[in-house]
């Protein structure tokens, strides 16, 4: 579906920033391995997070939703299970080290890009300790077997959701695990944010120097869980209001633990007019000027980051980004794509994109790549077009953000559907 979009003029306002996709599949996961019943609240029904409840047979349990408060209670047994990971990397990721713990037959299902994503790396590990697969690359995949404790040595620079999906899984097992890094992990604000909902659900983990040391036999413990606002999405926001006026996002923890939580300090460094105060960020319109951004922990910013580079004063890029190119489309390439096809100068290389900062572009037709951040990037860059833009595949904000272009009218913007495909 291809959409225009466009500001008639801007408008500065307060936006509630939206619940934290990535903890709320984790809060999830810990709410389904409790015994007891316990809810979570403050809850986003996005598509990811949807495919993440999907898997509550897996675990024999049912959930309802209340409000913005899933509640979850016992369910019926279940043996042969199918859980359908829709596009979602982290539900696939975190569920396969899960579902190989508990010893249970299962077959992951999923659509897009995320057959295509290598999970090769974590099924071999799981395979030494007990698992079984049919296949190590691509979608349906039939798991079975029951996983031993011991040493798990993985590479920390592939995926983070790995890690993740050992530390939800290893406590229980019968006996101590521990997670051997090979390599430096990346991403390390997920896994710190793993680490953060465990220990609310009573779980120990033992962070050392290369890995982290799991006791076995332990009980996820029913706790109710909030989970916090999204410095990923609330990106979006904070760099259309250093781009063009005054936006204020509420309901950002200055102390949370999300990696994303970076672009405050990026975006200062770049020169915007932006403060954090009780729980909100409020941005400026403000000259910001180019620089160089090492995206190797906060990959998921790369594409909006792009847009603050188009618009800045000066030459900067997107470094260290090799990671882009295993997302839900190969950002990287996406990324130098729509940059150029808006008339913006850049250079594309294995790992980074160069960006040569303009003022504004004229109307263009840009590619959303079936890809959430890319098609919300494209609506920030509309703000610098007169005649905004026209972008593809406009619903693939499900994934994330469903309400992002309702809530892009509080800034004056607007999407009108122009092809429903």
């Amino acid at each position: 579906m291809k959409g225009k979009v466009y500001f008639d003029k801007f408008k500065s306002g307060r936006v509630t920033a939206p619940p934290s996709k990535s903890m709320a599949h984790r809060a999830i996961l810990c709410a389904l391995l409790c015994e007891a019943d316990c809810k979570v609240k403050n809850i986003c029904l996005s598509e990811d997070v949807s495919a993440t409840l999907s898997s509550a047979p897996l675990f024999d349990k049912k959930w309802h939703l209340d409000g913005d408060v899933i509640c979850f209670s016992q369910g019926e047994k279940s043996h042969e299970i199918t859980i359908d990971c829709n596009e979602s990397g982290s539900t696939f990721r975190f569920l396969l080290p899960i579902a190989s713990a508990l010893g249970k037959k299962v077959t992951f299902t999923g659509k897009g890009k995320l057959p295509t994503r290598p999970y090769k790396m974590l099924a071999d590990v799981l395979t030494q300790h007990g698992a079984s697969f049919d296949k190590t690359e691509g979608l349906p995949l039939n798991v079975c077997g029951k996983l031993k404790s011991g040493e798990y040595k993985i590479r920390g620079d592939v995926s983070s959701q790995f890690v993740t999906g050992l530390l939800f899984a290893l406590p229980l097992l019968d006996g101590n695990s521990k997670i051997t890094l090979t390599t430096e992990l990346q991403s390390k604000g997920y896994v710190d944010m793993t680490v953060y909902a465990l220990k609310s659900f009573g779980i120990e983990i033992g962070v050392e120097k290369d890995g982290y040391f799991v006791k076995g036999n332990q009980k996820y413990k029913a706790v109710d869980f909030e989970v916090e606002g999204d410095f990923s999405n609330a990106a979006f926001w904070l760099v259309l209001g250093a781009l063009n006026g005054r936006i204020t996002v509420e309901n950002l923890n200055s102390e949370s633990l999300q990696g994303d939580k970076q672009i405050v300090g990026v975006l200062e460094k770049m020169g915007a007019n932006i403060k954090f105060q009780n729980n909100a960020v409020t941005v400026e319109k403000s000259s910001i000027h180019g620089i160089e951004i090492d995206v190797g922990q906060i990959p998921d910013l790369a594409p909006v980051l792009s847009a603050a580079l188009a618009f800045a004063d000066g030459n900067g890029g997107i470094v260290n980004g090799e990671r882009l190119k295993i997302k839900e489309s190969d950002r990287l390439s996406a990324i130098y794509q729509n940059l150029t096809s808006a008339g913006v100068k850049a250079r594309l290389t294995d790992d980074s994109v160069f960006v040569e900062g303009q003022k504004e572009i004229s109307f263009c037709r840009l590619n959303g790549f079936n890809d959430h951040r890319m098609v919300m990037t494209a609506a920030v860059m509309a703000s610098k077009s007169a005649d905004g833009i026209e972008v593809s595949d406009i619903t693939a904000v499900k994934k994330s953000y469903p309400d992002f272009f309702e809530k892009l009218t509080i800034f004056g913007g607007k999407c009108d559907v122009i092809d429903v495909g």
